[in-house]
């Protein structure tokens, strides 16, 4: 989940970076990146063209501002219906010219329900290799429940001191698995990417956090991951089980957020 506007700002320009330099072999030809908004939670509104002499009025009454003549509408509510961004830039970001106006017919506006058929159909279809995909605020990454958890820094670690935890629901929830930085199995390091092998199963539709102690993570220059974001991903059944036999071979790419060590959840 990439929370504040300044993060993401932050996460997806690293991740151009990245893709500019060929790190690790992720380039524009290989890679879709795809930046959008969960939803919104707030907009504000002219219902009317404003110019020079005619600005809205506001008036304030026991701290609270309104604009009694109705020039502008706003609202403040936890979830809205208003349009968010959505910007793609890779291969396979042509895709989604296919389905603007789809649903909506007129109009430029892609359902968010098509963002996976785009990705589904530039993994299969066109060989793209990685999608990298940034949502602010709200996002839930789906993932299978018999793969493992991947996390790629932007540079080459090695493993610390401490525990790396999978909790259940929220960063300090319940703990489903915890393991030890320096001598667990379960974690193994390639490179820039930190492997984490579930020792069960995970649950089916549930939201998991993945924590880390403040020295459990490493670079090479023995500067230690600061531990204080988790990373999360909700777990799904495979809807095309009866196609491969329950596994999966496309890599998707989520960003997380601006760290010292900037990290991407790998599902």
């Amino acid at each position: 989940m990439v929370g504040g506007v300044y993060d993401l700002e932050q996460a997806v320009t690293t991740a151009e970076t990245v893709l500019n330099a060929g790190v690790n072999g992720m380039d524009w030809s290989n890679t879709l990146m795809i930046v959008t908004s969960d939803h919104s939670n707030s907009y504000l509104r002219l219902q009317e063209e404003l110019g020079k002499g005619n600005l809205p009025v506001q008036t304030v009454v026991a701290g609270k501002q309104t604009y009694a003549d109705g020039e502008v509408t706003y609202s403040t509510t936890g979830h809205t219906n208003e349009l968010v961004t959505l910007q793609a830039r890779g291969a396979g970001a042509e895709l989604f010219k296919e389905y603007a106006g789809v649903l909506y017919p007129g109009t430029n506006i892609v359902d968010n329900t098509r963002i996976y058929e785009v990705m589904m159909s530039a993994a299969k279809d066109q060989g793209v290799e990685r999608i990298v995909l940034f949502i602010g605020d709200g996002m839930n990454i789906e993932h299978e429940i018999g793969r493992n958890i991947e996390l790629m820094f932007s540079e080459e670690i090695r493993k610390g001191t401490g525990t790396i935890e999978i909790h259940s629901g929220s960063p300090g929830g319940t703990v489903v698995e915890s393991y030890d930085a320096a001598t667990s199995s379960n974690l193994t390091i390639s490179g820039s990417t930190l492997i984490i092998n579930p020792t069960a199963e995970l649950k089916y539709q549930t939201q998991y956090y993945v924590t880390f102690d403040e020295n459990s993570i490493y670079d090479t220059a023995a500067n230690h991951y600061a531990g204080n974001t988790a990373y999360n991903f909700t777990t799904r059944a495979d809807p095309y089980a009866g196609d491969h036999g329950g596994t999966s071979t496309e890599t998707v790419i989520a960003g997380v957020g601006t760290l010292g060590l900037l990290a991407w959840l790998l599902i």
